[in-house]
């Protein structure tokens, strides 16, 4: 799915050169002079947490680590702690602001199955000192259909500290395929030739257990702490079977009496205690 912002500057109140209107790289926001084509970044890095090492330091307890900085325009709190064999420290927290003049953020939705309607929303931010006439196009697309928005403009003027939502109805025509990339590592020590890897691919959260979900049903006994941890997956097993309609009559019986005879356990329990 391809987004091109077209910003053309204007003199209200006053005129900013740039070359490249659309973005610049991260982690700069100087401008291209040798060419007059608009440098493209897509903002994809957004860790929840992004440093999280554990490294060596020498007497001067000082460590030099170099990183690059997420893609997300928020403010990060650092902080660290050091162990020795003399003691514990721990170091006062620092902040670092990460944050770009210009950009457009694109509101997905977290997954979509074809045929399915959703709303494309893109927001186009201006944090420079200066005025632009925005203009928002979506490239034509043999994955998927868009509907412009009724009464809708996709050219903007965005002033100082301004925004703007730009918004499509997209319809996806065609299966998309996802990527997936795994790293292992063997142990140090391990039988050679013994090493081997599988990969098993399943579309529902319990896919493994459906064709023999029913067998996990169990009689719950013993005290209450044992009692409890059979009778609780008992209904978890027959909600899921029903919502998923394929709850039998003959299913149906058998939970039923083992959550009875659970109830009755737990109650006799309760009676012995009081």
């Amino acid at each position: 799915m391809d987004l091109t912002v077209y910003p053309n500057l204007v003199s209200v109140p006053e005129t900013v050169a740039m070359d490249a209107p659309h973005f610049t790289t991260r982690g700069s926001i100087s401008v291209a002079a040798s060419s007059n084509q608009p440098v493209v970044t897509i903002r994809k890095f957004f860790p929840e947490t992004w440093i999280w090492d554990l490294v060596s330091v020498s007497q001067s307890g000082a460590m030099t680590i170099n990183k690059t900085i997420p893609d997300s325009i928020t403010t990060w709190q650092a902080g660290a702690f050091c162990t020795s064999p003399i003691g514990f420290g721990v170091s006062r927290k620092t902040e670092l602001t990460a944050f770009q003049p210009f950009f457009v953020s694109i509101t997905m939705p977290s997954s979509v199955i074809r045929g399915e309607v959703f709303t494309l929303k893109a927001t186009v931010f201006n944090y420079l000192q200066s005025c632009m006439m925005v203009k928002v196009t979506l490239a034509d697309s043999q994955q998927f259909s868009a509907q412009v928005c009724v009464d809708c403009s996709y050219t903007q003027c965005l002033c100082a500290d301004e925004s703007w939502t730009f918004s499509w109805t997209i319809t996806p025509l065609v299966l998309g395929v996802v990527k997936k990339t795994v790293s292992l590592t063997l142990p140090n020590v391990f039988v050679e030739g013994s090493a081997v890897a599988s990969v098993s691919v399943l579309g529902d959260l319990m896919g493994r257990a459906l064709k023999n979900l029913a067998s996990l049903l169990a009689m719950p006994y013993g005290c209450g702490e044992q009692n409890m941890l059979l009778f609780a997956p008992n209904i978890f097993i027959l909600q899921y079977l029903e919502s998923t309609n394929q709850l039998t009559p003959q299913i149906r019986s058998t939970a039923e009496t083992y959550l009875i005879s659970g109830e009755d356990s737990l109650q006799d329990i309760t009676s012995l205690q009081t």
